[in-house]
């Protein structure tokens, strides 16, 4: 398995910089706070050892919470996206499976086929981060509407950053 780890830093230090000094700023109507760093998870390659994405999860988690003062909410739910992403993955495996060091995109995989996976994934991550941040059944309705509200400007962002920054392998000879 060809991992381009400078591809990955790279990704991983842009991804938490623009999280912790850009998008925890912004709280959308009051509502929503748009997550963006879960991209680096949904980005990694289908066939890397869990154990490596995982840490990855924790490590990128870990550091956010550092600069948002969160107390390990952003680590536990970027750990379970990634525990949960084989699972997302594998249910939505084409037919023909993935080639070995696949790399999830939209361009790759498509616009429809991305943007589901991305709104599973981000679903399973918001929902655990505001879980763990209200801690109270009392606030369901809450919780509900400020993860889908984060989900839809979270999303939105992603699909931006995936047209703008992402090379199209079609075009680049890939």
């Amino acid at each position: 398995m060809k991992i381009n780890v400078l591809r990955l830093f790279f990704q991983f230090l842009v991804l938490v910089l623009l999280q912790v000094l850009v998008l925890n700023k912004i709280l959308l109507f009051g509502y929503a706070t748009p997550m963006v760093y879960p991209l680096f998870i949904l980005s990694l390659p289908v066939n890397m050892p869990r154990w490596i994405e995982l840490l990855l999860a924790f490590f990128m988690g870990l550091l956010i919470d550092l600069f948002s003062n969160t107390g390990g909410m952003h680590a536990f739910s970027l750990v379970l996206l990634a525990f949960a992403r084989p699972v997302i993955l594998a249910l939505m495996s084409p037919k023909e499976g993935y080639d070995p060091g696949e790399i999830p995109s939209l361009y790759r995989q498509g616009p429809a086929w991305f943007s589901v996976y991305a709104v599973l994934a981000l679903f399973i991550h918001h929902l655990a981060f505001y879980v763990l941040e209200v801690f109270s059944i009392a606030y369901t309705s809450f919780i509900l509407g400020r993860t889908l509200a984060s989900i839809l400007f979270s999303l939105l962002l992603i699909l931006l950053i995936e047209v703008i920054f992402f090379i199209n392998p079609k075009r680049a000879g890939l």
